[in-house]
């Protein structure tokens, strides 16, 4: 009973804000809200907060307005039986004392329904499914997917663990020519250091030993095949002429085809010094 009570108060508030729906002053037919104006000087009246389904009527008031000391309110009610009420009969105040200044406001309650339906207005016939089906199917749907959310963003991450890496993209290696450049450009620009120097000549002579097959040679014998072999006499020539009187001029395009023999080859160790060009 009282859930029916609940559905019938919260549709007696949404007919309240629909005014298109309400029969205006004195007489309304069973089930559908009627409403009565009047003034009174108390400032707060209110509906009876004893109603309940076996009341002839169910009533709600609120003030719209005032003039004067007298205030203007409207009472909107449901009739659930068919008779004659006085709505002034379910006001109270709610500071207590007495209704002093209320008219009568009689309203009359007429009934649609064929002759021997009875009087329960609010009557529904047995297994009408629960007002709170829906809500409960939406309810427990929205409980299942917020339980299964942590499982899916689990499930997720686990399959981009499993995703293949992109394979990384290795740089080349250096080679003898990256390694000589800065020396070469320092011996062109005469900015190279006596350490540098020596490292340069060093790099040059161990790559070209093991490549032309001179390591029982003595640094003299090797110079001198270096001046003359084709792939080895362009750098070697101009590192001697650079050395003596730099060339601050030189542009990047010559030393490129300078170092172009060693471009294929690997990179040397200068952990030792060792001599070389003079």
């Amino acid at each position: 009973m009282s859930s029916v009570l609940v559905l019938v108060m919260a549709t007696f508030a949404t007919v309240l804000g629909a005014p298109q729906d309400v029969q205006d002053e004195g007489a309304a037919d069973r089930g559908i809200s009627g409403r009565v104006t009047f003034t009174s000087s108390h400032e707060d009246l209110d509906a009876r907060p004893d109603q309940d389904l076996s009341s002839p009527l169910l009533v709600r008031v609120r003030r719209t307005g005032g003039e004067g000391d007298m205030i203007r309110y409207e009472a909107t009610y449901i009739g659930s039986v068919e008779g004659t009420f006085d709505v002034a009969d379910f006001l109270v105040r709610r500071g207590g004392g007495p209704i002093e200044d209320v008219p009568p406001l009689v309203v009359s309650i007429a009934s649609n329904l064929p002759v021997g339906h009875g009087t329960d207005v609010f009557e529904a016939p047995v297994g009408i499914e629960p007002i709170g089906g829906g809500n409960r199917r939406l309810l427990i749907a929205a409980i299942a997917l917020w339980v299964a959310f942590p499982f899916v963003r689990l499930g997720v991450r686990l399959l981009r663990r499993t995703e293949e890496p992109e394979e990384a993209v290795e740089a080349p290696a250096p080679t003898l020519a990256d390694q000589l450049r800065p020396l070469v450009e320092g011996a062109a620009s005469g900015t190279l250091s006596v350490d540098e120097r020596a490292r340069l000549e060093l790099l040059l002579f161990r790559a070209w030993r093991e490549r032309l097959e001179l390591s029982d040679a003595d640094q003299a014998s090797v110079l001198s095949v270096l001046r003359r072999h084709p792939e080895s006499s362009p750098l070697v020539t101009a590192l001697e002429g650079w050395l003596h009187a730099p060339a601050p001029s030189v542009d990047e395009a010559e030393i490129g085809a300078l170092l172009e023999p060693y471009r294929s080859l690997e990179t040397v160790s200068a952990s030792s010094s060792e001599g070389g060009v003079p």
